[in-house]
């Protein structure tokens, strides 16, 4: 899909999210997922991305070099709607679908969960951060 008009997708490595939801299993991260950004993100499996799909001008503010926000001009590959289990297939799918045209994650809510994820890197790794 074309990003810009509609919406712009934030990718963000799935240590991160795994960090941050402080679970690797596939239903744990996708609740977590749920409760914190509230709005739809994907799983790329091949490329092991989670895909948070944000407001279409939080591209052009976006300031976070680690971690890329897509917007006008590119495009993204989202898993098809009904996607919103991987199964035993290991496809990309939907760990927190839309829920109806224009619902979108809150980029501060994404940008949250990037900070956190980090933070427990850090402290998991037995960095300091605390």
């Amino acid at each position: 899909m074309r990003c810009g008009a509609l919406f712009a997708a934030v990718r963000i490595p799935v240590e991160l999210v795994y960090a941050a939801a402080g679970a690797r299993e596939v239903g744990a991260v996708d609740r977590y997922l749920g409760e914190v950004l509230a709005g739809p993100a994907f799983l790329d499996t091949y490329w092991q991305h989670y895909w948070a799909l944000v407001h279409p001008g939080a591209a052009g503010l976006w300031r976070d070099e680690g971690i890329a926000c897509l917007g006008t001009g590119t495009e993204v590959e989202v898993p098809h709607p009904r996607l919103t289990d991987c199964g035993d297939a290991g496809c990309s799918y939907w760990a927190v679908p839309p829920r109806r045209p224009g619902h979108l994650c809150a980029s501060s809510a994404v940008l949250h969960l990037v900070m956190y994820g980090r933070h427990r890197l850090v402290v998991d790794r037995g960095g300091e951060g605390r």
